[in-house]
């Protein structure tokens, strides 16, 4: 059509001509997001098998309705992305992909055929792709970090084996091997951490870090306090969750945590790094700043400290508590930082009143003169005791509130209810979104005094979900359904390539072949399984036993009809002729036998999930590995 035409070169060379035309002619009413959808379409949209010529018209008007439909579609899945990925593309089987597959063939039915189509079709590149990764990872791990030989080799198979599921959570492989160079330089050491320690990393970075290659930075920082890279994964889940069921943002005490965390080294904490995170959750709430808290522990460390501050403090009077005993200052800022913060907060709380008209806590009068000689006492800034005193004072209100209503609730429900609360005319009120209305009567707010059993049921609700999710859980619902979908996907297609290049890469090693006859060998697999010549592993098992007879020098015999039994290729006569071929330079004679039995009653994915060989003495690195690395026969 001309119009379609017209559209679509206006996309592609004049999106703001676009709207102006597409209004004029098409539907002077569209919003943007129409506008968008639509110049998305166009854009992309091959309109080749639309024409309506005679000559080459073999698109009917229900197909041509079913393309715009998937293009509509796919406009309206890019909308859908809610949070950065951090991927190559190449890396990333789509949604989007699939649905070309519908586009291409003009229709929406039978679109799942043409998705397996596809999907068979980019094996091939797919399994190239892979081979690039672990290509990458080999330089990334031997020559940024100096690590070699078999650590190096086996560091990079549980990276390549902890792929997928990282590629589920979002990241590349570029973020993989960042963390792990990243960690290795925090240190200075090689770290060895194995295929579970990396995916559950990636499921904390999600969750509570947001970037992958920050994780070998934390795992240093934790290092420094005594925490391996799995027990720094436990501890940053740990504290995250308990920010969540809290009301808290997560990731915001994740970040201070870690900025605070060699304070472990500086002063006595009761109760370890969840004892600093739950002094970050107060310093939150509360409004007072962690910096203020060790100020008042440097200051009360030394007796001669603590007892000059708790006599200037005693002269200005008022509810100094804890700030009155100089041996339990002492004492907190060696043992009990915790114990420090919660004794600032307490007198930073008595200095407030209410002001009825403004519906508002507030320093006032002779309070005002006493916080500031307090603060100055302290080594504190004033606008940090103020902040505090307000927040204490509204937290407390809250606490009277909840008293008031009658209800019976835990210390964690209260201060959960309490962080989703503000002050609105002179009460604590949580304002209450629209999807909970319905279930709250109908009110846009609820007033913490008049809080109902029915009410107080429903928001704790929102806690107890909280309380049951896991880690990955809590990743996985940062994503719409969508995405998630896409990296299932993603996930899927990811460990098949690896299993295939598993496959290929154990076939060529049974043989003893040298790296290039491997790269060799594992190239003709991916170009025939590319071109779909390779459907089941009777078909791959035939082609790996012609392939190695060829290249030690025997003519393979004609092959007949494939069969469903098992197949068994014995290569002792390869192993011999392969041996003979290196005695010149190694001097040295090699024998074996060994025997790959294949499964051919089951799908190609099915195959290469299978372990070919079980000769587990062979070590070397087949995928661009310099021939001298070959030139050792493997131990007997």
């Amino acid at each position: 059509m001309a119009d379609d035409k017209r559209l679509q070169d206006l996309a592609r060379n004049n999106p703001n001509g676009f709207e102006e035309y597409y209004k004029k002619n098409i539907d002077k009413n569209a919003d943007g997001a129409t506008i968008a959808a639509k110049q998305k379409f166009y854009k992309d949209a091959d309109l080749s098998s639309t024409s309506t010529t005679s000559s080459t018209n073999t698109t009917s008007p229900k197909q041509n309705i079913g393309n715009k439909f998937v293009d509509i579609l796919k406009a309206g899945l890019d909308t859908q992305k809610t949070q950065t990925s951090q991927y190559d593309d190449k890396e990333m089987y789509r949604i989007n992909d699939m649905l070309d597959i519908i586009n291409k063939k003009g229709e929406t039915t039978g679109g799942l055929m043409g998705m397996a189509e596809r999907a068979l079709g980019d094996i091939g590149s797919a399994i190239a792709t892979q081979l690039s990764q672990e290509a990458q990872l080999r330089t990334d791990i031997n020559e940024k970090v100096g690590m070699q030989g078999e650590l190096s080799k086996g560091l990079r198979e549980e990276m390549v084996a902890a792929y997928p599921s990282v590629l589920r959570l979002g990241y590349g492989i570029d973020q993989l091997s960042n963390m792990m160079t990243n960690m290795m330089s925090e240190s200075g050491r090689f770290n060895l951490i194995s295929q579970g320690t990396i995916q559950q990393a990636a499921e904390t970075a999600r969750s509570f870090v947001g970037d992958l290659n920050e994780m070998g930075r934390v795992f240093g920082q934790f290092e420094k306090v005594g925490l391996g890279a799995s027990d720094a994964t436990k501890a940053i889940d740990k504290a995250g969750k308990s920010s969540l069921t809290l009301g808290l943002n997560s990731k915001r005490t994740t970040q201070e945590l870690r900025d605070n965390l060699g304070k472990l080294n500086e002063f006595g904490f009761a109760n370890g790094v969840q004892g600093l995170n739950r002094m970050v959750q107060k310093s939150l709430e509360f409004r007072i700043s962690m910096d203020s808290v060790y100020q008042v522990a440097e200051k009360v460390f030394s007796p001669e400290g603590a007892l000059e501050l708790s006599a200037n403090l005693s002269v200005l009077g008022g509810a100094m508590g804890d700030f009155g005993d100089p041996i339990k200052l002492m004492y907190m800022a060696t043992n009990n930082v915790e114990g420090l913060q919660d004794a600032l907060i307490g007198a930073a709380g008595s200095l407030t009143t209410y002001n009825q008209e403004q519906g508002r806590f507030e320093i006032t009068g002779v309070n005002l003169r006493k916080a500031k000689a307090m603060a100055s006492e302290l080594g504190i800034s004033y606008q940090e005791l103020a902040k505090g005193a307000i927040a204490a004072s509204e937290r407390t209100a809250a606490a009277s509130a909840l008293m008031t209503s009658g209800l019976v609730m835990e210390d964690k429900e209260k201060e959960f209810l309490t962080n989703l609360s503000q002050m609105k005319d002179g009460k604590m009120v949580i304002e209450v979104p629209k999807s909970l209305m319905s279930e709250l009567g109908g009110q846009t707010e609820v007033i913490l005094e008049e809080l109902s059993d029915a009410q107080k049921t429903t928001l704790l609700a929102n806690q107890k979900a909280f309380e049951k999710m896991s880690t990955e859980d809590i990743a996985r619902g940062q994503l719409s359904a969508t995405e998630n979908i896409q990296r299932d996907v993603a996930f899927l297609a990811a460990t098949t390539r690896g299993q295939a290049v598993k496959a290929f890469k154990s076939a060529a090693e049974a043989a003893g072949m040298t790296g290039e006859d491997t790269q060799k060998f594992v190239k003709e697999m991916t170009n025939n399984v590319a071109k779909g010549e390779i459907e089941m592993m009777d078909d791959f098992n035939a082609m790996a036993r012609n392939f190695i007879k060829n290249i030690v020098g025997e003519t393979p015999k004609t092959q007949g009809a494939a069969t469903t039994q098992t197949s068994a290729m014995n290569v002792a006569e390869a192993e011999k002729k392969a041996a003979e071929a290196k005695q010149a330079a190694a001097n040295t004679t090699i024998t074996k036998k060994i025997e790959i039995a294949l499964q051919s009653n089951g799908p190609l994915i099915d195959g290469w999930s299978r372990q070919i060989i079980k000769d587990s003495s062979i070590k070397d690195d087949f995928i661009n590995t310099g021939n001298d690395e070959y030139t050792t026969p493997p131990k007997n």
